[in-house]
């Protein structure tokens, strides 16, 4: 157990980020600390964090286009929430928060299903 020095709330190892410097390996603040104290910083100063991704992606145009192009696969190959919402939402009049939990698990059955027809054709 160790003690979060913003929180303090003591916690088990398991909630602390490793940091080899430590003594213990571990950092002072808690996983949720850091957590916060980062969102807080982002919201802070989002266009600072905007600009500079903006301008790696301007330095970087061939890797900017495979991580997307890496992304979207994998969007499509696990078939996450993110890929059936924006299948959903293309070329229909539905926007993201007319589609319940339930409509996007339907869509992923049944994206599942052709998935499955299609390879049983295959073979």
């Amino acid at each position: 157990m160790k003690t979060c020095t913003k929180c303090k709330q003591e916690l088990s190892a398991s909630m602390f980020y490793k940091e080899k410097a430590r003594k213990d390996g571990l950092r002072s603040d808690c996983k949720s600390c850091v957590r916060a104290r980062l969102q807080k910083s982002y919201a802070d100063d989002r266009n600072k964090y905007r600009a500079r991704v903006t301008k790696w992606e301007k330095r970087n145009p061939e890797k900017k286009k495979l991580s997307v192009k890496s992304s979207r696969k994998k969007g499509r190959d696990n078939l996450n929430d993110a890929y059936i919402k924006s299948l959903l939402v293309s070329g229909t009049s539905l926007i993201y928060s007319d589609l319940t939990p339930e409509l996007v698990e339907a869509k992923r059955v049944q994206l599942l299903l052709a998935r499955k027809s299609r390879k049983l054709k295959c073979l």
